[in-house]
């Protein structure tokens, strides 16, 4: 039997070379089987839920070039497998589609997308009070009012931005929930947060809806009855126009009409 050393000294050589190559192929094929694998969970994790390299329409394009659309698209996604597990599918749909239409409609709008996305994100909380989880609000800085409500604390501050503001009663001539009025004003953030006043609120009715806030609780009603957490006292900041003022979430005082 032949061993390497008994071979000439160019067989010997030659033998070397191509064990040599196939290692160094080897792990050049390791190495780009590794990347691709990690470029593929980039992907899955930092991406949306659908696959980028097929968007076609003008909101799918607009959320695959924008990092906070594309966890927004995740979580969406994540709370309607979690409408599917409660409802089916058909109950899921029926939640999802309008959603899922209004979002095509906003083609490239960024701030339509994303409002139209924590509407959907809100709405399913409602379904499944334990979505969105503490780990996908953190990341949107994003709070479910309602779970916000159970953990937090007087001087907690909360980072939203405002959907919808206006006179507290909308008469007919309202259009789009303004003008204002001598009724009072009301404010809603995206998180659910909502502030209602008797009065007119100069630095609320400078604010526009897609404003960002910062909403700080400044008091929580006690003695209440059961099931009534009305009256929370929160200080609102508009972060455009840097105006704060100080609003109760509800008309009523807890344990009142």
């Amino acid at each position: 039997m032949r061993t390497l050393s008994n071979l000439s000294p160019f067989v010997t050589s030659s033998i070397l070379d191509s064990r040599a190559l196939r290692r160094v192929l080897i792990v050049l094929v390791t190495i780009v089987l590794l990347e691709s694998m990690a470029a593929s969970g980039s992907r899955a994790e930092d991406g949306p839920s659908f696959d980028c390299k097929k968007a076609s329409t003008a909101e799918e394009k607009t959320i695959c070039a924008n990092d906070d659309l594309a966890s927004l698209d995740r979580m969406v996604s994540d709370g309607y497998q979690r409408l599917v597990s409660n409802l089916g599918v058909e109950g899921a749909n029926k939640i999802n589609s309008p959603f899922f239409l209004a979002r095509k409609k906003c083609n490239s709008n960024v701030e339509c997308i994303r409002s139209n996305g924590l509407a959907e994100v809100s709405t399913i909380h409602e379904m499944v009070p334990e979505f969105p989880t503490k780990e996908q609000q953190s990341s949107l800085g994003w709070i479910a009012y309602s779970s916000l409500k159970t953990h937090i604390k007087v001087g907690d501050c909360v980072n939203t931005a405002i959907s919808e503001l206006g006179p507290r009663l909308c008469s007919g001539d309202c259009t789009g929930n303004l003008p204002f009025n001598d009724t009072g004003d009301t404010i809603i953030a995206e998180n659910g947060i909502y502030g209602v006043s008797y009065d007119r609120i100069p630095g609320l009715e400078a604010s526009k809806v897609g404003d960002g806030v910062k909403i700080c609780l400044k008091s929580i009603p006690k003695g209440c009855p059961a099931n009534d957490d009305r009256d929370y006292n929160w200080v609102w900041k508009d972060l455009r126009t840097a105006k704060t003022f100080e609003l109760f979430d509800s008309e009523h005082m807890c344990g009142g009409a």
